[in-house]
């Protein structure tokens, strides 16, 4: 479905769980430019960096525009769909994160 880089802190415990923080990248970029954003905080959340999964430019994007810098609204339904249904699977297949506590964010 999508492609994704998780970073979990270093030094936790196998029973211990962490808020997590699923981000977003804006169009052209992918989930590798996250990780040096959210540095400061590695120590205290998981980190879900998702790729979009439209080629655009030299990165990705999560849905296509019908004109330049023009979405839409269909495209962007099923992406947030779809994007939401990723999250699901992922949270039930880290132990660490924990359920109640998730931020989500576009970076």
């Amino acid at each position: 479905m999508f492609a994704y880089d998780i970073y979990e802190p270093i030094d936790r415990k196998v029973e211990d769980t962490f808020p997590t923080i699923f981000t977003l990248h804006g169009a052209g970029a992918d989930e590798l430019d996250i990780p040096g954003i959210l540095e400061s905080v590695m120590d205290r959340f998981v980190i879900v960096g998702i790729r979009g999964n439209v080629q655009q430019g030299p990165g990705y994007s999560y849905y296509k525009m019908v004109a330049e810098g023009e979405p839409s609204e269909k495209a962007i339904t099923y992406a947030a769909n779809s994007i939401h249904e990723f999250i699901e699977t992922i949270v039930k297949q880290y132990p660490s994160i924990d359920r109640k506590k998730n931020v989500f964010t576009w970076l």
